[in-house]
């Protein structure tokens, strides 16, 4: 029945896969470009910002009081999902049971980063899928994880794995040939990568969301 269908929707769960910045606010489409409504859109994208999994239901409910109706939301989530601003999620008991799996497999792929930029790409259990991750968010990551502390500390790995495999960056299609431009161009990209990125992907469940240099190993 349709309001059977109506329940299953609203048990769909949703999250939004890319830094909130990163959503466009039009679309083009086969009639020309659609400007996505604000009064819409706006509380939507805001609720789910913090790239928690949330249900369709759970959703409708955090943006009533905003006059966002339930046709309006399931809208928004197939047009964004379309996008690939949101991801479907997996059960809160499947993204657990993929934890351990995921995390072996990232460790791999972003050990590659460190040689190529072939793999452009991490696993999620959040959304049971891969999530596009550049080479630098890779290196970055993997300095975070090392225990480096802030940004500057991720730009400066990053710069070592790259000029110790004789590479360096391109600003405007030209080679940078120091290690000051290198440097300042990569804490950029670092910058931006803890702002919209870390908080993305520590969510997502694929980076831990602790800092590692604030654990305490267990005796």
């Amino acid at each position: 029945s349709q309001s059977e269908r109506i329940d299953e929707i609203r048990k769909l769960r949703v999250a939004l896969v890319v830094p909130r910045a990163l959503v466009p606010a039009t679309v083009k489409t086969a009639l020309g470009e659609v400007t996505l409504q604000p009064a819409v859109y706006d509380p939507i994208l805001e609720v789910l910002s913090d790239h928690r999994a949330r249900s369709i239901e759970q959703l409708e409910a955090e943006v009533a009081a905003k006059g966002v109706e339930f046709l309006q939301v399931v809208q928004a989530v197939m047009l964004l999902t379309g996008l690939g601003a949101f991801g479907l999620a997996q059960s809160d008991s499947e993204i657990e049971a993929g934890r351990r799996t995921t995390r072996a497999l990232n460790a791999m792929l972003t050990k590659r980063s460190h040689y190529s930029d072939q793999v452009a790409t991490l696993a999620s259990p959040v959304t049971g899928g891969g999530l596009t991750i550049s080479r630098f968010d890779q290196l970055f990551l993997t300095a975070h994880n090392n225990g480096q502390k802030n940004s500057d500390q991720w730009a400066d790995y990053a710069w070592s794995v790259i000029k110790g495999q004789g590479e360096t960056l391109l600003r405007d299609g030209e080679a940078l040939t120091t290690d000051e431009e290198n440097l300042a161009d990569l804490r950029g990209f670092a910058a931006r990568f803890e702002e919209g990125v870390l908080p993305l992907i520590k969510a997502l469940g694929m980076a831990d969301a602790q800092t590692p240099h604030s654990r305490q190993k267990s005796r």
